[in-house]
């Protein structure tokens, strides 16, 4: 009876190990680069520590690591993400943005938002077209005629008053104006 008590327990306990082990290194525990980036005490250079890591590695799940970690990490998962996908130019990454609401219904605005930034390096005028509100596809759209330096976008610009800033107009003039000046900026015509 002694022996089969032994045996289960030391089985417990190999159990346990195996599993922190599992839990651990999939938390980052055992990356030593994550590690010094956690060490950091200055929290904005810790998460811009973690941000460059993920798009050093190509890898956005160190964001989820980073966010996830109970040991006291403090990264923001969304930024860390928004800026992955901006500097690598992977939309597929924006979809780690989706939420969901108190109803369980999905909110897709910071997707989209994280979406408007991925087109500063992925100028894929099918981004824009996809977005849910009228003020990111605006968005998109102005980046897009920015990085292009085709006024084209511009056209598809809707103009409006953004209901909560209503000082604030997008309108075709400003996206002309503004992809006017990046072209001349980029054939240095003064």
């Amino acid at each position: 009876m002694k022996k089969v008590a032994i045996i289960i327990i030391v089985a417990l306990i190999i159990f346990g190990i195996f599993l922190f082990g599992y839990y651990a290194f999939s938390r980052g525990y055992f990356d030593s680069e994550l590690s010094m980036c956690k060490s950091i005490s200055s929290e904005s250079l810790s998460e811009a520590c973690v941000d460059a890591l993920a798009v050093k590695r190509n890898d956005v799940s160190i964001c989820k690591k980073a966010f996830n970690n109970f040991l006291g990490m403090r990264t923001d998962f969304g930024d860390c993400v928004d800026y992955y996908a901006e500097q690598t130019g992977n939309k597929e990454a924006c979809d780690l943005r989706i939420e969901k609401n108190i109803w369980g219904k999905k909110f897709y605005g910071f997707r989209d938002s994280c979406l408007v930034n991925v087109v500063k390096k992925n100028p894929d005028p099918n981004i824009c077209k996809n977005l849910s509100s009228q003020l990111d596809k605006n968005n998109c759209y102005i980046q897009l005629a920015i990085k292009n330096g085709l006024i084209d976008y511009c056209y598809k610009i809707v103009d409006f008053k953004d209901k909560f800033n209503r000082n604030w107009t997008y309108s075709k003039e400003v996206c002309i104006a503004e992809a006017t000046w990046e072209i001349r900026r980029k054939n240095d015509i003064r």
